[in-house]
């Protein structure tokens, strides 16, 4: 088995790691979002039996929960549209060239 160092898997998954922020900020941006996280955080902080000092955390957790799989679902609607578009496009159209 042949071993990877964490600067190549780093450099192999920089773009799937910049969409996924990218897509993570959009979405944060969002209102409704929000609110979705911050009523989970609240849960979560409920089912701990209202325990203060956890926040952070409740609210990392709350914000992976909802964000994590409309992240997926944004990431695999792209990767199909994709897929879609190189499938479509048109090859470029070759030239033959004559011997001189």
């Amino acid at each position: 088995m042949q071993k990877t160092s964490p600067r190549e898997l780093d450099s192999r998954q920089a773009p799937l790691l910049k969409k996924t922020e990218e897509l993570r900020i959009n979405l944060l941006g969002n209102d409704g979002i929000r609110e979705r996280i911050s009523l989970r955080a609240y849960e979560l902080y409920e089912k701990r039996g209202t325990v203060p000092g956890h926040e952070l955390e409740d609210w990392a957790q709350a914000e992976n929960e909802v964000l994590s799989p409309l992240i997926e679902q944004k990431l695999k609607l792209s990767r199909e549209t994709s897929k879609a578009t190189a499938t479509n496009a048109t090859p470029a159209k070759r030239t033959s060239r004559k011997p001189k």
